[in-house]
């Protein structure tokens, strides 16, 4: 089970093909308070690599907080889990900073269940660098939107309950306590009042346009429609 840490603004949508992205695919163009120009899309096993390097970015505190444990390495079957994403049965989404030479992915969110079920463990995280920017709410929309489209309408998120951020994050899309301990707390996110949080939700910026394109979408394998 995946555990869940949290801790754009203006944007357009493109379709490109490049090394960065591999296959062709629709991506959200936007940019962070800070001017920063990011990138949402799906996240492929192609992501492996970048992800590993970016769990390695992530700060002792914050690595504790998304994976409820210190180590500094994620053992490389976890890592290849997080990549492993076939978008329906695990959804993940990824916002990636293209600022530099090499784009740097900075947040990521994930559904995964084990079948044809309703239901499914959600996760998240953003570096540390990014905090405070709307990446978080801006990807959990991402795999919310997906989840409704492949048939999901019930997430489950389990968090320490000392990550303050993660907890006022799931209560910002309507997300209850179902259960847990006073060290882990598990939530229970309907998602069709997600939805209406969503759409009543002022930021981030880019969100709107997110939640337009997303929605759009007529057919998954041929990616988010523009």
């Amino acid at each position: 089970m995946l555990h869940c840490n949290i801790v754009m603004v203006h944007c357009h949508i493109s379709t490109k093909t490049s090394a960065i992205f591999g296959a062709m695919q629709t991506v959200v163009r936007t940019s962070l308070k800070s001017g920063t120009p990011i990138l949402l899309r799906p996240i492929t096993v192609d992501d492996e690599a970048r992800l590993r390097e970016s769990i390695g970015k992530l700060s002792d505190r914050s690595r504790y907080l998304r994976f409820f444990t210190g180590v500094k390495r994620l053992p490389d079957a976890v890592v290849h889990g997080l990549a492993n994403a076939d978008g329906h049965l695990h959804i993940a989404w990824g916002a990636m900073d293209v600022s530099g030479k090499l784009p740097q992915a900075v947040a990521a969110a994930h559904a995964i269940r084990q079948n044809e079920v309703a239901s499914a463990e959600l996760a998240f995280g953003v570096l540390d660098a990014y905090h405070g920017q709307g990446l978080g709410r801006l990807v959990v929309t991402a795999v919310i939107l997906d989840c409704l489209h492949e048939g999901v309408e019930i997430l489950f998120a389990d968090t320490l309950a000392e990550n303050t951020k993660a907890r006022k994050l799931l209560r910002h899309f309507g997300a209850s306590r179902a259960g847990g301990d006073s060290i882990v707390h598990r939530y229970r996110l309907d998602l069709g009042e997600a939805l209406d949080r969503i759409h009543g939700m002022k930021t981030p910026k880019a969100l709107p346009t997110l939640v337009s394109t997303l929605s759009g979408q007529s057919d998954r394998n041929a990616g988010w429609a523009a």
